[in-house]
């Protein structure tokens, strides 16, 4: 059997278990049902030797690095410990990518890159400016290699630089941990404390300039009391959050959960009514696939990902603008639950990707 080795060098806080499920391990998990054995190696600035534990059937090996920031790297010998027969390169315009390429090369390793972002559009002026060097560095390397990428978008930005073997490959939802809710949401809402009576709108995200979390009490500000808004997040926002929310007299109307493990975020999906999303630079929204699989309808301001995901009035909303976003909740428009899982449940879940990772490279590539 083939073995498929996963390696992801950015070291944030996204592989946080009990908050945000590892996108790796579902990816891996959905190729092992392919036929191939997966390994998935993740960082971890708190070992002096690798630590091994079994996700089902997927062995994750958590290596010890070293860091710059969110970039890290490690002893590349550590890969042949697992025999790998190919390698994905989770890059995302790492420092240490191409490090890792030679290395693969060297003991000719065949590999491919599973890209998520070419630039980044958080932080400051020179994070940015750091970023457009990473990916102009990569470029010989993605240019030279299988490229899957998840969205149309960075596809597009790809095949303009005259990089051709380039495949759209979607995040998915691992439907193994994400377990649709049922039930009665009158009384899930009374489990959770939230206002049985009221409308519902719901914000999950980082209170950060990027996520645009303030415009989501702007919006309530916008909509009669019967409205209420469940803000799930926190960050460096927080102050002038709790400003906004005062200079508009919405204290009763804001209910503030400051961080929840993504088991228990999908109750809340489930029991409020909208689910908003205000990034203008949003490059996938999990949540967004997430709250769809629950069936709550997602109203969300363009951008790439929300963009992607979402058919405009038949599986979510998609804005231009607060306006707008308020004259479609007035409106009373709603979404069919089954039509927002449908979107997600046919496009989303990560046996697609690897569908896709599979026929269009994989297989060839390993002559299986």
């Amino acid at each position: 059997m083939k073995r498929i080795v996963i390696v992801t060098l950015h070291k944030g806080k996204a592989g946080n278990k009990s908050f945000y499920n590892i996108q790796e391990t579902g990816l891996a998990k959905a190729l092992v049902l392919r036929g191939y054995e997966c390994v998935v190696i993740m960082p971890a600035t708190d070992l002096r030797t690798p630590r091994e534990e079994m996700a089902g059937n997927v062995k994750l090996v958590f290596v010890p690095v070293k860091t710059l920031g969110v970039h890290s790297y490690f002893d590349w010998n550590i890969l042949l410990n697992y025999k790998p027969d190919i390698v994905q390169v989770n890059g995302d315009n790492q420092l240490f990518a191409p490090n890792l390429v030679a290395f693969l090369k060297k003991k000719d390793i065949p590999y491919y890159f599973y890209i998520g972002i070419i630039r980044s559009n958080n932080g400051g002026k020179w994070k940015r400016e750091l970023m457009r060097l990473l990916f102009y560095r990569s470029i010989k390397f993605y240019g030279n290699s299988k490229c899957f990428v998840k969205t149309p978008q960075i596809a597009g930005e790809l095949n303009k630089l005259k990089i051709s073997d380039v495949m759209v490959a979607p995040v998915g939802l691992d439907t193994d941990v994400i377990k649709k809710v049922s039930g009665d949401k009158a009384e899930l809402r009374h489990r959770l404390k939230l206002p049985e009576e009221r409308k519902l709108l719901l914000f999950i995200g980082r209170l950060e300039e990027n996520k645009n979390p303030l415009r989501s009490v702007e919006l309530l500000s916008e909509l009669p009391d019967e409205y209420s808004l469940v803000l799930i997040g926190k960050g460096s926002l927080e102050p002038r959050m709790n400003e906004k929310i005062i200079a508009h007299d919405l204290g009763e109307r804001v209910i503030r959960v400051e961080r929840l493990p993504n088991r228990d975020v999908q109750d809340y999906y489930y029991a409020c009514d909208y689910f908003v999303n205000f990034s203008l630079t949003e490059i996938f929204g999990m949540c967004i696939l997430e709250a769809m699989y629950q069936g709550c309808t997602v109203l969300a301001l363009h951008a790439p990902g929300p963009d992607y995901i979402i058919e405009d009035g038949v599986s979510g909303f998609l804005a231009g603008n607060i306006e707008e976003m308020k004259n479609i909740i007035l409106s009373g428009k709603r979404i069919l639950p089954a039509d927002a899982g449908r979107r997600v449940e046919e496009n989303f879940l990560w046996e697609h990707t690897a569908r896709i990772m599979d026929e269009g490279f994989i297989r060839k590539r390993l002559g299986v």
